[in-house]
């Protein structure tokens, strides 16, 4: 690794539960004090990897991040990634290995399907856990947090930019994936709220991620003759989606969401982008955001540590960032060997606290500490960045085509 990062990669599932198992503190030498562990589920394989690789490589930099801050209680931060396979079940088994050993707390799981299930393991005594899917429904004052906002919180961003553009009629196309199905019951509740009344919901239409061709949704897309699309798959099923649309003659603007927000991504289906690509998400890596100057220093720390490590500063790399900061904080400032109590009623007091997407504050009981943070962003292919197309919480603004935000 890079800079002499300590960060560990478990990818068979066997080791990592074993490695699950391990006591974490070896002996304190007189001159070096152990490392200070933390763990890290994300999904380095299966249909996850898409975004857990790179989350995975972006713990390298946080590493070095951290120990360059002071580490934690004076202890250099060691983060060990394990690999749930995208699978809810290893994920248990994994969270199960880490009760066993009294962690007080841990970073993940990504995915939708793997933080909902890993909920009712801990919703009694912990450990703390930071699910990186926003798509997540954490109860209240429970154990487990997640990354921004809400699904409620995302589609009314998304919705409350494309009226403020003018659109009308908007056509839903998504996967039947839990990330897709959360984003579908957000959309449904948004569209019911007064404020976008006059939209109309013209079509309403999933399929499987499994399917390769969507010639007859796209098809049928087509004929409602929306003014714009909202899509929320990723990986293979985004750019079979994209593909369809084309291969039909649809050219509307289209929203996604900000899992695809990916220089990498946006090359490998450049032959496929409709006219205009929005995504909604967090402002952490959308260059000239309209954000309080705490946030922008914060990005720019943050950007300067990927590009430190060799890595992008967009997408999954940037996804983990800020649940890390956080995770850190209170791991600084609650005893050196915690209860996953403690952990838990710092986080919950937490404010004031500036990440890269927002000023968090946690003392509402939002399991996010972020309500209507996300912003628009779009592809920006000629300078091959991602610029800001709103404010925060939605509202259209002229950035992309010159007024500087921040």
């Amino acid at each position: 690794m890079r800079g002499g990062a300590l960060l560990r990669i478990v990818r068979n599932a066997a080791a990592a539960l074993l490695l699950a198992g391990v006591v974490v503190d070896a002996p304190v030498g007189a001159q070096q004090r152990a490392p200070y562990a933390v763990t890290a589920i994300l999904s380095e394989s299966g249909p996850g990897a898409f975004v857990g690789q790179a989350a995975g490589k972006s713990m390298v930099a946080m590493e070095s991040y951290i120990n360059s801050t002071g580490g934690i209680h004076g202890r250099p931060l060691e983060i060990t990634v394990l690999d749930d396979q995208s699978s809810p079940q290893v994920a248990v088994q994994l969270v199960n290995g880490l009760i066993a050993q009294k962690r007080p707390a841990f970073i993940g799981p990504m995915l939708t399907a793997t933080c909902d299930a890993v909920i009712p393991l801990i919703s009694q005594s912990g450990p703390v856990a930071y699910c990186v899917s926003p798509f997540v429904s954490p109860p209240p004052g429970g154990y487990m947090f997640m990354q921004q906002g809400s699904a409620l919180d995302l589609a009314i961003t998304g919705l409350r930019f494309l009226k403020g553009r003018g659109f009308k009629r908007i056509a839903v196309l998504n996967a039947t994936d839990a990330s897709s199905q959360a984003a579908d019951a957000g959309f449904e509740q948004a569209f019911g709220l007064k404020e976008f009344a006059s939209l109309q919901q013209v079509l309403h239409m999933r399929f499987s991620p499994a399917d390769i061709t969507l010639t007859a949704q796209a098809s049928q897309i087509k004929a409602a003759n929306p003014d714009a699309i909202v899509t929320w798959s990723v990986g293979a099923p985004f750019a079979a989606t994209l593909k369809a649309l084309r291969d039909a003659g649809v050219n509307v603007p289209l929203l996604t969401n900000s899992v695809n927000e990916t220089a990498d991504q946006m090359h490998q289906i450049a032959d496929v982008l409709p006219r205009e690509l929005d995504f909604v998400g967090g402002a952490s890596w959308v260059v000239g955001a309209h954000m309080p100057p705490a946030v922008l220093k914060q990005q720019a720390i943050m950007r300067n540590a990927l590009s430190a490590a060799g890595l992008p500063t967009n997408g999954a790399y940037a996804a983990t960032w800020d649940i890390t900061l956080v995770l850190v904080d209170a791991l600084r400032h609650v005893p050196e060997h915690p209860t996953a109590r403690q952990v838990h009623d710092y986080i919950t007091h937490l404010y004031n606290f500036p990440g890269t997407n927002v000023v968090y504050d946690f003392r509402f009981g939002q399991q996010s500490g972020a309500l209507q943070s996300s912003i628009i962003a779009r592809w920006d292919a000629a300078n091959e960045r991602f610029v800001p197309a709103s404010y925060p919480g939605g509202r259209p603004a002229g950035f992309a085509s010159g007024e500087k935000g921040g």
